[in-house]
């Protein structure tokens, strides 16, 4: 995990440093003050690295949950190509359908598609819900299908991370007092 690269960064950089302070004492103040230095900048370049490489891997992570979570799905026995379009043709037309409509609305159509089995309808009207933040069509939805609902929860943390600043973020390696 990435965070405990970032924790171990700070750890090597104080061990470093305690190191130049107990194993120098023959070097002048000014000496042992450059060598924690370039401990310190080589500490804080790693944590700058390790948080970019964190964050590029929350990005990846978010777009590949967009496509699963907003994603047109194929049953299994959609094979052909033709078929396939016919599917996105389906959803297209829904999603247009529900675009806009208001959350009361959306919640008709819903239970209307899940009365009826059109899982095209019921998906756009997912997808319409959760993009407003209508948190009622969204729950109805997920209700019914427990591993979207863990795909959307792992989403939500994802995005979660990556609009906070992470504490570890906050705390770069200390500057050491000679500094």
């Amino acid at each position: 995990m990435n965070d405990d690269k970032i924790e171990r960064n700070r750890q090597d950089m104080q061990r470093k440093v305690d190191q130049i302070r107990t194993e120098t004492p023959d070097l002048n103040h000014e000496a042992r003050r450059r060598m924690i230095q370039e401990a310190y900048d080589a500490a804080m370049e790693s944590h700058w690295g390790l948080v970019r490489e964190r964050e590029a891997a929350t990005q990846k992570q978010i777009l590949d949950l967009e496509g699963e979570i907003f994603g047109i799905h194929f049953p299994h026995d959609a094979r052909t190509g033709v078929e396939k379009e016919s599917i996105r043709l389906s959803y297209r037309d829904a999603s247009f359908h529900v675009s806009g409509m208001e959350a009361e609305d959306l919640e008709r159509v819903l239970a209307r598609a899940e009365r009826t089995g059109d899982k095209q309808l019921a998906r756009a009207a997912y997808h319409e819900g959760t993009e407003r933040g209508f948190s009622r069509v969204a729950d109805a939805y997920l209700r019914e299908r427990p591993e979207e609902g863990r795909r959307w929860e792992k989403y939500a943390e994802a995005r979660t991370r990556a609009e906070l600043p992470a504490a570890l973020d906050a705390f770069p390696p200390p500057k050491p007092a000679e500094l």
